[in-house]
This record gives C-alpha cells, structure tokens and sequence, in this order.
C-alpha cells in the first residue's frame, strides 16, 4: 500500500471511498482538488498543521499507549527540484522549481530542498518535528525535552541539548576516540536505531523522499500530516500488541 499527500489523489479517494464520501457530508457537494488546495494553504499559512498534529498526538498518548522515558532525535533529505542549473529562485521561481529549497554535501553526496528532523520516543511515535531547509546543520535544531535523556548522532556533537544529553562522541583533529566513547558510541547506536522506522515509512509508503512544492512552509505542511498517518498507524500497531 502506498500513501500519497497530492490533491488530486484526495479527491479521487474521497469520491472512491463510501467511508470518506460519508465523512464529508454525501450527498452534498464534496470538495475537489483546488478545495483541497486552499485548505492546506490556511493550515501552513497560520500555523494550525502544528495544532492538529500535537492533537492526534496526545490523543494517541491518552490511549492506554504509555510514552517512556527517553528519546531519539535525527534528521533526513528531503528532495526537490532544483531547477535548470540551479537559477531558479525567489519570487521568479517557476512552479517546479523550488523557492526556498537549498544545496547541501553529505558523505560526498549532494542534495537539494530541505531537511525533516523528527524527535522520537521508545514506541517509536514521533514527538516533536521540525522541518527546514537543507543547508542548515543538524547542530542548530534541538527538539530535546527537558529532564530526558535524548540520543543523537554525532551530526549533533557540541551542540546544546535542552534534555539529557545523549548524542555520540566525535572524534577531533588529531586526536582519535578513547575506547570509552567508542563503546559508548556504539550503546547510543544500537538504542538510537529505531529513529530511522518513521523515515522508512515516509520514504517508502508514502514515498515522501522527493517533493514538488515550492516553499518551505508547503513541506511543513505535507509532513506534519505524513507524521500524524505514521503515529496512527504505528498507534493501531501498538493496541494491537498490547
């Protein structure tokens, strides 16, 4: 089963499916692609996709789902178009061509749009979410809670941490890792493992890796709504092995 977040598909799943025909009120008039369209616009342009995310949340917290202590935090490219040699930009960007998607080098590969950081908790239902573009190293967000301890990569060494930090050791110039924060490292490792469950999700399901919307704020919006069909989905998981 794929998932897809694209207008056109919601309207033709709203007029395929009797359970969302009936959801909408049928007989009456049901919304179609542009309704859609304008929808999501108000939700990014005020801030409300927040709002309702944090709601499904702790609706699925209320649920007999206990959340643990700890949490793991970790980031991934999402892709965009990048345009004719990259001069499409601004308020003249074309509408396949990305306003405010940035360039940026990881292991010696180059990517193009922005970047999802996610915070998740030890069932694997994500907290906290940020998205921006790609250029901004994962140093600069911190989506810890206070008096948890939160483990992260080594992308985030040396940077603040409003919880309990957990985040890898990295080795610096000319001066090589003791064998204490090697197997330190590899403790977080093995914990901070099940970070990577929702990007497959994304990545794989919803085929959520590459987008074809223009602003940052249009990428926001699509993967706030990715993460609350994740937290449900994983939600129905855990009821059911409860």
């Amino acid at each position: 089963m794929v998932f897809s977040l694209r207008s056109a598909d919601r309207e033709r799943d709203i007029r395929d499916r009797i359970s969302f025909m009936k959801f909408f009120g049928y007989p009456e008039k049901l919304p179609d692609r542009n309704t859609i369209w304008y929808f999501r616009e108000r939700l990014s342009k005020t801030g409300k996709d927040r709002i309702v995310f944090n709601e499904v949340r702790d609706q699925i917290v209320a649920k007999r789902i206990r959340i643990k202590k700890g949490t793991m935090q970790d980031a991934s490219f999402i892709e965009d178009d990048e345009g004719e040699y990259g001069k499409y930009r601004g308020d003249d960007a074309n509408i396949r061509r990305s306003r405010d998607g940035a360039s940026a080098t990881k292991n010696n590969e180059k990517h193009f749009g922005y970047k999802a950081h996610t915070l998740v908790n030890e069932i694997k239902i994500i907290k906290k979410l940020s998205v921006i573009t790609a250029n901004v190293h994962d140093s600069q967000i911190d989506l810890s809670l206070p008096g948890i301890i939160c483990y992260r990569d080594k992308g985030y060494f040396g940077s603040e941490c409003r919880g309990i930090d957990g985040t890898m050791d990295r080795s610096v110039r000319g001066h090589s890792l003791p064998l204490k924060s090697i197997r330190r490292n590899i403790r977080i490792s093995r914990i901070r493992s099940m970070v990577e469950h929702p990007y497959a999700f994304f990545k794989r399901m919803c085929r959520f890796g590459h987008v074809m919307v223009t602003t940052v704020q249009r990428v926001r919006l699509k993967t706030y709504f990715t993460a609350m069909c994740y937290n449900l989905i994983r939600a129905i998981f855990q009821d059911r092995i409860a």
